[in-house]
């Protein structure tokens, strides 16, 4: 391994560690989270200042809001990388408000949404990203009607930003994303809901070769005995590997490898495709690292995976428990 994924795997580990004492109600896995967002920038965490900045945003929403338990979560633990958490954490209530107003609906989804413009918005462009992520919902929602809903407006918000910074015309994306859908249906395992999001993240992959060997990557992850989980289809779409797929699948392997060995929390009770996840996105921040303008976008396709995850494992257990 190179010093500079040894590095980050470091890194990784050791803010784990922290955040597993000083964040340890957020759960298992909320704290890898945590870590992944501030080991793989090579950042300290601040413990306080993620307390403050919960503390503060519950105070200033609804008891019945979204702005609760895991979302609250891990949008503080991103909020707290801010230089002024309070003035981003009001921006960006404001914007869910905003959001609200022209037809999305109070969700866990609409705040991620909500993140991605306050983090990655223009001043003068609001109007622009607003009416864009709309337009790309509606399209979405009426081409795939039975599998579109709160879940994808953090997609459709990432679009709206990039097709108003970049000039582009919105109404475009559907046909791509119609066109990238039929072309990974042939993916098994997977349900039309999770392939519609990994079809409409592609379209933030900046490299149009990787976007094109999306498929190939996850059926060669698979005959590696390393599968990506549906939750995480996104973070993959995104993922503008400037290698061949062996070479990326061999990193990654090595970094999951890696964590094992040091670490027994990568090795016990964790779900095989979370610990997939963990490697792709280690191997992400370190790409971006060389590379700033790499994977802009990771750190909310990475709250969106795990929050998606835990929503999975919460509905199968309720399942469970009425069989």
């Amino acid at each position: 391994m190179n010093v500079g994924l040894l590095d980050i795997c470091n890194s990784v580990m050791d803010t784990y560690k922290i955040v597993k004492e000083g964040l340890r109600f957020d759960g298992e896995y909320i704290n890898h989270f945590s870590s992944i967002i501030f080991g793989g920038e090579g950042k300290e965490i601040n413990i306080e200042e993620i307390k403050k900045i919960r503390k503060y945003i519950k105070k200033m929403t609804s008891q019945l809001s979204n702005f609760r338990g895991d979302t609250l979560y891990m949008i503080s633990i991103l909020i707290s990388k801010e230089e002024n958490p309070k003035l981003f954490s009001d921006k960006l209530i404001n914007i869910n408000e905003n959001l609200q107003n022209i037809g999305f609906k109070d969700s866990p989804g609409l705040i991620l949404a909500s993140y991605a413009i306050c983090k990655h918005g223009i001043n003068g462009l609001e109007d622009k990203i607003f009416n864009n992520t709309k337009l790309i919902y509606d399209l979405l929602r009426k081409e795939f009607k039975d599998i579109t809903d709160e879940n994808d407006y953090l997609i459709c918000a990432l679009l709206g930003i990039k097709c108003a910074k970049e000039n582009e015309d919105a109404r475009e994306t559907g046909e791509f994303v119609e066109y990238m859908f039929n072309y990974l249906l042939s993916l098994k395992h997977y349900s039309k809901n999770h392939l519609q999001m990994l079809a409409t993240s592609v379209l933030l992959n900046e490299n149009i070769e990787s976007q094109f060997e999306v498929k190939d990557l996850i059926r060669t992850f698979r005959e590696h005995d390393m599968v990506v989980g549906d939750e995480f289809l996104s973070l993959v779409g995104a993922a503008g590997r400037n290698e061949d797929i062996q070479n990326y699948i061999f990193k990654v392997n090595e970094v999951i490898e890696y964590l094992c060995e040091e670490e027994g929390a990568y090795s016990y009770y964790m779900d095989k495709t979370f610990r997939v996840m963990i490697g792709i996105s280690i191997i992400e921040f370190y790409n971006r690292r060389i590379d700033q303008n790499y994977n802009k976008y990771l750190e909310e396709l990475l709250a969106f995976s795990v929050y998606s995850f835990l929503l999975s494992r919460k509905q199968g257990l309720f399942e469970e428990a009425y069989v």
